[in-house]
């Protein structure tokens, strides 16, 4: 018979190698997303509504993992309608309805409000169309 005799800190260096070949296992596979650590500083941004010629300025602090759409939630009731996996189309913003879009910075990010996620310092304009 094969016997193989192994020193402790041979077993445990074993343990430490499975344990870690399985967490990178989950993490690959999507089941442990949640233990991704983020930069947990918050962010400022600036939030304008433009309601057709009146604009008011919000300065907000967000995560960076919240999205403008969250930024807009932060400042204003918002009313907004789901598309499936094209994003959040807002509205309404404190009760006034119409079609509203969006600027980051003075340009069209090209994805919806709840599909952009601000960096620190972004100027963020809800408009009125």
């Amino acid at each position: 018979m094969f016997r193989i005799e192994l020193e402790r800190w041979e077993y445990v260096m074993a343990a430490v190698l499975i344990i870690g070949l399985v967490l990178i296992g989950a993490v690959r596979s999507g089941q442990m997303t949640g233990f991704i650590i983020s930069d947990p500083r918050p962010l400022q941004v600036e939030v304008y509504i433009d309601y057709g010629g009146n604009s008011i300025l919000y300065q907000t602090d967000i995560s960076s993992q919240e999205s403008a759409l969250n930024a807009l939630f932060k400042v204003a009731t918002v009313d907004y309608a789901t598309e499936g996996e094209e994003g959040a189309r807002v509205t309404a913003i404190n009760n006034v309805r119409g079609e509203w879009s969006y600027l980051v910075n003075g340009e069209s990010p090209g994805v919806p409000p709840s599909h952009y996620f601000p960096l620190d310092g972004d100027v963020i304009i809800f408009r009125k169309s």
